[in-house]
Order: C-alpha cells, then sequence, then structure tokens
C-alpha cells in the first residue's frame, strides 16, 4: 500500500504540527508495510482574507498522489469550517481513495453541519474527533466516531521521566495578552523555580523575561509535558498536559463539552471550564479512559481501512 500523507498547515498553529505528528504515528501503527509520502496542505489556499488565494496541493504533486498512491489521508483538525470549505473541496477533486482523520468541526455552526453532509460524499471514510462533529453526519455510512489525533503525539517522542523545575504560562497571543501572561508569571513564580512564558506562534519576545521560543512542535510539546504546572487558554496546550500528567489551570473560551473544541474531552470524562485547575488525580483519572480510547481508535482505523 502507497499512502500519501496530506499535513494540515503548521504555519502559526503549532497545535496542528501536535495533529500532524500524532496522525503520522497512527497510520505508520495501522500499516506498518506501507510506503508513506508526506505533503502539507497550503495554507494559502485557505481564503482568510486572501483575494487570490492558492491551490491546496501543487499540480504535480496532485499528478503524483494519483499516480502512485492508492490513499490519501488527509490529517484534519478544525476542518469543516468556511475558512476550509476550499481545502476541502479541492484536496476531494484527487482521484485516489480519499480519508479525513481527525476531523471536526470549527464553530459548531449550521455552516459547519451543512458542510459536514456536503463533504460525507465527497470523501471515502472520515473520521471524527468529537462526537458532536460526528452528529452532524447523520449516520451516515462512510463516517466514524474517532479522537483528536494530538492525543497520539506524546507515542512520537521519547519523553522524559521526570518533571522540570519550572511552570509555563501559555496565553496565546502574547501581543493580546501580555498583561495577562505577566500576571501569571508573577503568580505562579511565588511557588515554582522559574515560569517560562511560552507561545504556540512563531513569534519571538526577546524583552519578556524567561520567554520561551521554541521553533520546532517536539521542543515545545516537552515543555509542557514536562512541567510542573501550566496556565494555558490552547486547546492542544491542554492535550499535552493530559498526557504528560501536568496539572494545569485552563483560560481557554472553549469551555462547556457542549459545542466546541473541547468536546474532544467529553470521552475522558473531562469538561473544560474557565477558570478551573486540573490536577494530577483529574488527570490521572482521565488517563485510564485516554489510553483505552486511543486503543479503540487504532482498531477503528485499522478496521475501516484495510
Amino acid at each position: 500500500m502507497k499512502i500519501a500523507l496530506i499535513k494540515c498547515a503548521g504555519s502559526l498553529n503549532v497545535g496542528n504540527e501536535f495533529i500532524n505528528a500524532g496522525g503520522g504515528f497512527v497510520l505508520r501503527q495501522t500499516f506498518p508495510n506501507a510506503t508513506f509520502y508526506e505533503f502539507e496542505a497550503y495554507d494559502s489556499c485557505i481564503p482568510q482574507g486572501y483575494k487570490y488565494p492558492s491551490r491546496a496541493l501543487l499540480p504535480h504533486d496532485v499528478d503524483f498522489i494519483e499516480g502512485e498512491c492508492d490513499t490519501m489521508v488527509v490529517m484534519s483538525g478544525s476542518i469543516f469550517s468556511k475558512f476550509t470549505s476550499a481545502l476541502l473541496s479541492d484536496l476531494s477533486k484527487i482521484k485516489t481513495r480519499k480519508v479525513l482523520i481527525g476531523a471536526g468541526a470549527y464553530q459548531y455552526d449550521d455552516y459547519d453541519r451543512k458542510l459536514c453532509s456536503k463533504i460525507a460524499k465527497k470523501y471515502d471514510v472520515i473520521f471524527t474527533r468529537d462526537d458532536v462533529t460526528f452528529s452532524y453526519f447523520n449516520g451516515a455510512n462512510n463516517a466514524h466516531a474517532g479522537i483528536d489525533l494530538g492525543f497520539f503525539a506524546s507515542d512520537t517522542l521519547a519523553m522524559s521521566s521526570g518533571k522540570g523545575l519550572y511552570a509555563v504560562t501559555n496565553i496565546d497571543l502574547i501581543g493580546d495578552n501580555l498583561k495577562e501572561n505577566l500576571r501569571n508569571q508573577k503568580e505562579l513564580s511565588k511557588k515554582y523555580k522559574t515560569c517560562y512564558v511560552a507561545e504556540n506562534t512563531t513569534s519571538v519576545y526577546r524583552d519578556i523575561e524567561d520567554f520561551i521560543f521554541c521553533g520546532h512542535w517536539d521542543t515545545l510539546f516537552r515543555l509542557f509535558y514536562d512541567a510542573q504546572f501550566v496556565v494555558t487558554n490552547r486547546i492542544h496546550t491542554s492535550v499535552a498536559c493530559m498526557m504528560g500528567k501536568t496539572p494545569f489551570r485552563y483560560e481557554g473560551h472553549d469551555e462547556g463539552g457542549i459545542t466546541g473544541r473541547n468536546t474532544l474531552f467529553n470521552k475522558f470524562g473531562v469538561t473544560l471550564v474557565k477558570g478551573k485547575v486540573y490536577d494530577l488525580g483529574e488527570i490521572e483519572k482521565a488517563s485510564v479512559y485516554i489510553v483505552e480510547q486511543k486503543e479503540a481508535f487504532m482498531d477503528l482505523v485499522r478496521g475501516a481501512l484495510v
């Protein structure tokens, strides 16, 4: 089997790289004898203010996929959205078996719901990352309920067995939330030896004491994984903390476990609530379900794609 892995754009969202790493792990574990070719879907094809968006892939890469690969797997994230509908349409025209994995809605509104129904007819197999997005497919036989690919990212890394003597404040974007980060840093520095300020983008802040610039996703993942405590408003930072059994306080707006990206935690008995601290006891309790759900998802992918 020859499989084209279409990575979601890393760009300014390192959480996408957690998804890419986790998705690559799932597919390589599922099909250990397959040959894989990796391509990145161009972020410039997403028309967020662009007048002339590019194609999702270069024409010669499309020709290669159609000529050499029997399966194309698109590693997704919040892909059911008005911002990414053109990308989904573009990739759906490639003439091979087409799979979406780890796919979720973005705004969880009527547009996203209708887009799911439309896309169900254009892709051969779809694995969602949360049950709310799965419900938008109204029982389509090619749609399957899964989990977010970010939960597999740590499986690709050699992780340390202990914790570093530091905390992290990760409130994106720093330029907009500098005061909140500095307040968190002052608060956490009273309890922890060092409190680093980190951001999930490519921005560098040379005038912030203990600012950490991570040029690669795995460095950022380890920063959260190995911390003693994290304060964040990021969904995928919360994922990294869950996998590292790192206590954290969530300060984001995707909360409540009903609609939105927070629903990807529902299967593990966790509901994100703004201002809540998730201690080691709660995280360890959820970890049991995470292990079970990861194993079930691997079996699901294996059964649906063989």
